[in-house]
């Protein structure tokens, strides 16, 4: 949905992602089920769609950040601040420059001020599964 709603999205890739061939891309509808293709379906959201995604979430225009899955948690740790400087870069929405700058410096923060300076909570969303190494790490 991030891609057909037009979300600014910084992809994060962990050491070792091999991005999907042109082949796997051709052949992504194969891989759902009926069940599944409705469910999207239920979302506004086709097959097509999810081609087009993992298309646009490889393509040159977003540039990934890289996280190593194993080692020390510091590494991963540097990782998580460069995103917070690239969202104050970018000013995603209910994010600002004084707020990267709060978090970078303190390391804590409960709320941020909006463009109308009213305080709301941030609007970043990690998820993923933590069943793997690439996942927990990433969530990490």
């Amino acid at each position: 949905t991030a891609h057909k709603n037009h979300i600014d999205t910084m992809p994060l890739v962990c050491d070792g992602f091999r991005p999907l061939t042109a082949e796997a891309l051709r052949t992504i509808s194969t891989l759902w089920t009926s069940q599944q293709t409705q469910m999207l379906a239920n979302y506004g959201i086709s097959i097509e769609d999810v081609t087009k995604a993992y298309s646009w979430l490889q393509g040159p225009h977003l540039k990934p950040m890289r996280m190593p899955r194993f080692g020390h948690v510091s590494a991963r740790e540097k990782v998580a601040v460069d995103i917070l400087s690239r969202c104050a870069r970018r000013k995603v929405s209910g994010f600002g420059f004084s707020n990267a700058q709060q978090i970078l410096l303190t390391g804590r923060t409960t709320s941020f001020t909006d463009t109308a300076g009213r305080q709301s909570r941030g609007r970043i969303l990690i998820t993923s599964s933590v069943a793997d190494a690439e996942s927990l790490s990433t969530c990490e």
